[in-house]
């Protein structure tokens, strides 16, 4: 049976190497989030998005209204920015009709499969354990009988059937909760998930590779930005960085407030 959970390996070490210096880096002021009349202003009569580079760096710099966030599925590649009405409507059919194949695949398992495939049984065990506890102080989620609830599951299951290597890991959850909050629709989430995993996986590999990655160049940063900080935690052995793993896993999503990590996933460009 597959334990798709992460944990460091306990002999892993940030070791560090010649001091490294940043070159200046220009101001950056905060600006407003993105408009509605901003938005419309740069579409052709045709739906298409003229200066898609306007938009992120408006986006960079404030974020995007609340409601607005229709903006996320071309931040996260569901729809091309030259895309019209039309085409994107075919593509949202396109992409339902996969979707809902891929759903049929694991709802159409028996019981008797299911025992016969470990690997799948304990992704849906993981799964519907992991569901009955993300984000449940929402409104959106907090009842049981919450039909959003039902939706997240059965987005991550399906996501299982889509890419059955990487499977699923615990914090993947995380990563979709405030996809579907914003976008209440389970295809277009779906897909979304998909392009924001393709951007993220590498937080999941079972070898560790990528968080440690990370791991290391926040240790990197740290000396050079707190030089003082970054000589204690060698003097506490605390080095390895091991207490920021939550936080770059799912991307300070269980630190800040629904309202301020969507801002903040905007803002930090993971959409782009």
């Amino acid at each position: 049976m597959v334990n798709r959970s992460l944990e460091l390996d306990d002999d892993y070490t940030v070791v560090g190497g010649k001091p490294i210096t940043l070159r200046p880096r220009p101001p950056v002021e905060r600006g407003d989030p993105l408009s509605h009349d901003e938005w419309y202003e740069v579409q052709d009569s045709e739906g298409r998005i003229r200066d898609p580079d306007k938009i992120k760096k408006i986006i960079f710099r404030g974020g995007v209204k609340p409601s607005l966030r229709i903006v996320w599925k071309f931040l996260l590649g569901l729809y091309p920015w030259d895309s019209t009405r039309d085409e994107r409507e075919v593509i949202l059919k396109n992409k339902s009709q996969e979707y809902h194949r891929m759903k049929q695949q694991w709802q159409s398992i028996s019981k008797d499969q299911e025992d016969r495939w470990a690997d799948y049984s304990a992704r849906k065990s993981l799964i519907e354990k992991d569901v009955t506890r993300t984000d449940r102080e929402l409104p959106f989620f907090a009842d049981d009988s919450s039909r959003n609830l039902q939706t997240l599951n059965d987005i991550l299951m399906t996501y299982v059937m889509y890419n059955f290597d990487l499977g699923y890991v615990q914090g993947m959850s995380d990563l979709l909760s405030p996809l579907l909050c914003t976008l209440q629709d389970e295809v277009e989430t779906f897909w979304c998930f998909v392009s924001f995993m393709e951007r993220t996986k590498h937080n999941f590999d079972m070898d560790q590779a990528g968080m440690k990655k990370q791991l290391g160049q926040v240790y990197q940063i740290l000396c050079i930005m707190a030089p003082d900080l970054s000589q204690y935690l060698v003097s506490v052995e605390a080095n390895n960085m091991f207490f920021c793993f939550r936080w770059l896993l799912v991307l300070l999503k269980r630190e800040f407030s629904p309202d301020d990590i969507m801002v903040l996933w905007e803002v930090l460009g993971i959409y782009r």
